[in-house]
């Protein structure tokens, strides 16, 4: 499945007076979702949208396309294919700025969890180390990059490390449907 477009989310997420950037909200419903796959749309929208109001008008309107997002990626975390990704500016953006949106994708993941109420016992060494890794990773320092092909390389591996590791989490906590989606 298809994320929406990235600034399309953002647009939406400013109408709405949501303190969240595009990246954060995804690093959310990814925690969310790794905890839970059952979890519905409305328990990170309320999260996502600070002054959540079932009755708002304009907040029913944009919907739509947080529940797209929703949606592409509750298919794409439990994709046998690997189709995960993570929902972050695109690659002609600067270097800061997408270190710095993967790292408050990491911190909504984080935080993701947490709502979840989840009990670190249930993963292994490897899902423990996972989940010490990404909390290192909310102690990047954006201004002490390096802005080269280097910071750009250590960037690509950080984000395939982050989406091969976020399917893993799903898979380890879940493994029933993770082989379902198998066709």
């Amino acid at each position: 499945m298809v994320y929406p477009e990235y600034e399309a989310v953002q647009l939406v997420l400013n109408q709405v007076e949501s303190e969240m950037t595009v990246s954060e909200a995804h690093g959310v419903l990814c925690g969310v979702l790794v905890v839970n796959l059952q979890a519905e749309a409305k328990l990170w929208v309320t999260e996502v949208v600070e002054e959540y109001d079932p009755n708002d008008v304009l907040l029913a309107e944009k919907l739509p396309v947080l529940n797209d997002l929703y949606q592409a990626t509750v298919a794409s975390i439990t994709d046998a294919q690997m189709g995960f990704e993570l929902f972050l500016p695109a690659d002609e953006q600067l270097l800061t700025i997408r270190t710095e949106a993967m790292k408050t994708w990491v911190e909504g993941f984080l935080y993701g969890v947490a709502l979840g109420n989840f009990d670190m016992n249930k993963l292994s060494a490897d899902g423990k180390e996972v989940i010490r890794d990404f909390t290192e990773l909310t102690k990047i320092d954006v201004s002490d990059m390096e802005i080269d092909e280097v910071g750009e390389n250590s960037l690509i591996e950080i984000i395939e490390y982050l989406r091969v590791t976020v399917m893993f989490l799903a898979q380890e906590l879940h493994p029933a449907s993770s082989e379902e989606t198998v066709h």
